[in-house]
């Protein structure tokens, strides 16, 4: 089956600051690191030709790097962190190199053009590059990423409009000759030789409120829930978590503690690892059959095997509504907001690909952020809004605050194996109503 536009779209949201990479290159990385770098990229590259002969064969990507053969010669992590059966991507990184990771995104099987080249950019904490990540996919256009390297080439423009004093001085006299395009470029050629503009002054000195509401820009094609994110989130999991979306519900509302939650969530996800690695079917031919009777009964027997995966989450597709305990609440009164903090909940990990790797595909961002690590950590201010008196009445500040949070557990569009999408949360103190979050309605 043909992924929709969105599910393309989205391998390019995995890493959203994918759009900047001509203008977030490596740019002071030199001896050494730059040849640890270069070894890293050409991991990647040989990753990138494993993923194509596979395709070949399967028809689709495949994120078991022992099913392809791939072992890092650059002594680098690499991590899958998506594929689809048209699209998949990485990342790797390497302590020779940190704060930089390098990507590999492909969003074709043919991978040939040069936006799905490797390729290595800063995630520090006030670089181009995090600000983009940190925007998350909202930010990210459906269109080429050359089209956006101007934009993120001017961010630096404005510290340092002395430096290109000279230039401008000399602008006159080339207008002159009819060819002030020329004039008009040079600026943009000063700043991508320059180092230090990567790091813009005022990304780095932002006021707390500008950097929460860059997340509000609602995307044309993935539209994201309009919530901010507060914190740095881990590359690793702003690279494995999708955007929260509206999704059927699958059965009736089973009520669980969240480590009994994780405890499902792992035997599905399990069940589902066993059904995907389950041999094709062989079948001895009787020596009393036609070929047409042999032919028929392999087909029969091909069908059920293709369809095991389905079979499978018709029987263990469920809803769940997760029962987890708030802590340090803290109360704007002039804003009339509540933020709380939530325990992190366990996800299932699979530790046979070589790296861990997630067990589950999240459909949890903004509120929710999933790694292998850390499993699904809460990571959303300024969400729930609790009127003055009722934050008074209840003393929000001091009574056991919980959040039911409702997940639907399923199989989805051409992901492979157990997905865990959020539907909808619940804020509550002493048992009683305070806000209510609901991704059809933030969606729309």
């Amino acid at each position: 089956m043909a992924p929709s536009r969105n599910s393309v779209v989205r391998v390019l949201a995995v890493l959203g600051f994918a759009v900047a990479v001509p203008a977030l290159r490596a740019q002071d990385l030199s001896g050494e690191r730059a040849q640890k770098a270069d070894a890293v990229k050409a991991d990647l590259l040989k990753l990138t030709e494993l993923e194509r002969n596979y395709y070949a064969q399967h028809k689709e990507f495949t994120v078991d790097t022992k099913a392809l053969g791939f072992t890092p010669t650059s002594g680098a992590q690499v991590m899958m962190s998506y594929a689809s059966v048209r699209a998949w991507a990485a990342n790797a990184t390497h302590p020779q190199i940190e704060p930089y990771v390098c990507v590999v995104i492909v969003s074709s099987p043919s991978g040939s053009s040069d936006a799905e080249k490797p390729f290595c950019t800063d995630m520090r904490r006030g670089t181009a590059a995090s600000a983009l990540a940190k925007a998350g996919p909202a930010q990210v256009p459906t269109t080429a990423p050359k089209a956006a390297a101007p934009q993120v080439a001017a961010v630096p423009q404005a510290p340092a409009p002395a430096k290109q004093a000279p230039v401008q001085k000399k602008a006159p006299a080339r207008a002159v000759t009819g060819a002030p395009q020329k004039t008009a470029a040079a600026p943009q050629k000063a700043d991508a030789a320059a180092p230090k503009p990567v790091v813009p002054p005022q990304v780095a000195k932002a006021p707390p409120t500008q950097r929460r509401a860059e997340p509000r820009v609602r995307g044309r094609a993935l539209n994201v829930p309009a919530l901010p994110s507060q914190g740095d989130v881990a590359a690793d999991a702003r690279a494995q978590t999708l955007n929260a979306s509206p999704v059927r519900a699958a059965g009736a509302p089973e009520v669980l503690s969240a480590s009994a939650f994780s405890e499902r969530l792992s035997a599905i996800a399990s069940g589902a690892r066993e059904v995907l690695a389950a041999k094709p079917p062989e079948l001895a031919r009787d020596p009393y059959e036609s070929s047409a009777e042999y032919a028929a009964r392999r087909a029969q027997a091909m069908a059920v095997y293709d369809r095991r995966e389905d079979d499978y989450f018709a029987k263990n597709s469920h809803t769940f509504v997760v029962q987890i305990a708030g802590k340090d609440a803290k109360y704007d009164p002039d804003r009339e907001i509540l933020d709380i903090g939530l325990d992190a909940v366990s996800l299932p990990v699979a530790r046979d690909l070589g790296a861990p790797q997630l067990g589950v595909t999240c459909y949890t961002r903004p509120v929710f952020w999933c790694s292998p690590d850390a499993g699904m950590t809460y990571e959303a201010t300024g969400l729930w809004h609790v009127a003055r008196a009722k934050a008074r009445e209840l003393d929000v500040l001091r009574a056991p605050i919980s959040v039911q949070a409702r997940f639907v557990v399923n199989k989805r569009d051409d992901q492979h194996g157990a997905a865990v999408t959020l539907v909808s949360l619940e804020l509550q103190a002493k048992g009683q109503s305070l806000a209510k979050w609901d991704v059809a309605a933030e969606t729309r």
